[in-house]
């Protein structure tokens, strides 16, 4: 394609300045002239990249331009490469504009019901639920995948007495954060997953859940999804991730937390990035380009 002429001069001025890329998250998007179209891509491979697909670039509000550290044209002029300052994007990480997604270090405990109206001996239909106990059950199976593509390992009770004493279907669905963790804390200090399984009329089925830090013991997230199983199944987990933030280190306090809190070295931001303990752990991606 034709190179504009202020695309071509960008370019001249580039070769005979000397002016190198500077390090940073480097992305390398089409470019047909228009420059502020190219910043947009560019900053949404970047911001989809960094948060692993946990925050929204469109939800943003930020000045792009002034997170470019340096920016260049290929040689013919089809391609934009953009750096994006790395403080300057560690510290929208920092500040929670963008959420880290990382997965999960303990195990999601499942405590999952399935839903079915049925009849009564009078005829009068009522909402039946039973715990999905069957490891090889599908749904299980499409949870357990898409877990594994999202960092999150399914861990389902093994429903022995002490479980079923711990923790009733009523209690499920009345999500009582409190009973729930004290019968997952034997599986994880982590998070359990309490959820209700129902098929709706026309063949989709709907998923009501609701997420309890056991440590914790409260509740930190609920919401509904719905589709086929393994639509259910990946809509859940990007639930999860479209709210890292409320699943990150400073929000997961534990015994030993609450031990060493007072002893801890709270001196740096990044330590509160959502699915890291520091931030130097986001090393960048994308296409690094050579120095022209």
């Amino acid at each position: 394609m034709n190179i504009s002429f202020k695309s071509a001069l960008f370019c001249s001025l580039l070769g005979l300045s000397g002016v190198s890329l500077a390090a940073g998250y480097t992305y390398k998007v089409p470019f047909d002239g228009d420059y502020d179209a190219a910043y947009s891509k560019a900053f949404k491979k970047m911001v989809t990249e960094v948060s692993s697909g946990a925050t929204d670039p469109d939800s943003l509000r930020v000045n792009i331009p002034s997170l470019i550290a340096s920016e260049d044209i290929s040689m013919d002029g089809s391609e934009y490469i953009v750096v994006f300052d790395e403080a300057k994007v560690k510290r929208l990480i920092s500040k929670g504009e963008i959420s880290v997604w990382k997965g999960f270090s303990q195990p999601l405990v499942a405590w999952v019901l399935l839903g079915l109206p049925e009849n009564d001996d009078l005829g009068e239909q009522k909402y039946k639920t039973s715990f999905i106990t069957d490891t090889e059950d599908q749904f299980l199976k499409e949870l357990r995948n898409a877990g594994t593509k999202n960092g999150v390992s399914l861990l389902v009770p093994v429903f022995d007495l002490d479980d079923m004493t711990a923790l009733s279907t009523s209690d499920v669905m009345l999500s009582d954060a409190g009973k729930a963790s004290s019968a997952s804390v034997k599986y994880s200090s982590g998070y359990a997953l309490l959820g209700v399984l129902s098929p709706e009329a026309g063949g989709p089925y709907q998923f009501s859940y609701h997420i309890v830090n056991i440590a914790q013991k409260s509740e930190v997230l609920s919401n509904s999804v719905s589709g086929s199983l393994s639509q259910v199944a990946v809509r859940f987990y990007q639930d999860l991730k479209n709210n890292a933030a409320l699943f990150s280190k400073k929000n997961v306090i534990t015994e030993d937390d609450r031990d060493s809190r007072n002893s801890r070295d709270n001196s740096s931001d990044a330590d509160g990035v959502p699915g890291y303990s520091h931030v130097d752990a986001l090393a960048p991606t994308g296409f690094w380009c050579r120095a022209r």
